[in-house]
């Protein structure tokens, strides 16, 4: 949503500001860096504006919208009487562009180049039961940020999980981390499912992200992972007995014993 309310003014904008650095400023209005925004800007143009694992600039766009996200810049801010056509118009302002040029340092201090693949700084990785880390899988999909529907995103600081789990620090003001340059996404979608109810029965088709064993030795520790990684696609789903039947691997009787000692 984000992007197809304000890319197309922050482009105007970054492309009139050329090669002229813009300043950015700390909170008390001390000037801390004068950043050359062109390369950015340039990665941003170029975006196929999604999230795809592949896409280029959406990175950049990631880092200005955590900015974007603490100090709006709308000319026509939310109306609760116009909730479908508000907010809109970025402010074609100073503040917009410290923003994006705050997002250029955010990359630098992670050294990840503005027309970086996504994946390239957004990935899923497991921490072995030693404590090593497993295989980098490069991955797709938006953050809330963005106003995005399939969300991933780092949670820092908060740990559901007894598995073993490497934990990285953030840079100030958002969530990429220059220690693992990107993001660590161990939140977001996991059980994705589309059923199509047709006049010859429903057919489905699903998959979960974070696969399905714990073990991570196991067949099934990381197959759907790699699966989403590689091409982000549901796996068709058996509904018919027969179809069920054809992919069973394993069967577990269960006796319910109702006596009362």
């Amino acid at each position: 949503y984000l992007v197809e309310a304000v890319l197309d003014d922050l482009l105007i904008q970054c492309q009139n500001q050329g090669e002229t650095p813009v300043p950015v400023m700390d909170a008390a209005g001390v000037v801390i860096a004068e950043v050359n925004v062109a390369d950015a800007c340039a990665a941003l143009s170029q975006w196929d504006r999604r999230f795809h694992r592949d896409s280029r600039g959406a990175l950049v766009f990631r880092e200005f919208a955590m900015q974007f996200g603490r100090n709006p810049q709308w000319t026509v801010p939310f109306d609760a009487t116009q909730p479908l056509d508000t907010p809109h118009t970025l402010q074609a302002n100073a503040t917009t562009l410290q923003q994006l040029a705050q997002a250029v340092l955010n990359l630098q201090a992670a050294n990840i180049a503005p027309d970086a693949e996504l994946g390239a700084g957004q990935f899923v990785q497991r921490t072995q039961a030693d404590g090593t880390l497993g295989e980098r899988f490069p991955w797709a999909g938006t953050h809330n940020i963005e106003g995005g529907f399939n969300v991933f995103r780092p949670v820092y600081g908060s740990d559901g999980s007894l598995l073993p789990r490497r934990v990285y620090t953030p840079l100030p003001g958002t969530e990429l981390s220059a220690e693992a340059a990107g993001y660590a996404i161990d939140y977001g979608s996991s059980w994705m499912m589309i059923v199509d109810f047709t006049r010859h029965g429903p057919r489905a088709k699903g998959l979960m992200t974070y696969s399905q064993s714990t073990d991570y030795t196991a067949e099934h520790a990381l197959d759907q992972t790699r699966l989403y990684s590689e091409q982000p696609r549901l796996h068709p789903l058996p509904f018919r007995e027969r179809e069920v039947a054809a992919r069973t691997q394993s069967k577990v009787k269960l006796r319910l014993d109702t006596r009362v000692e």
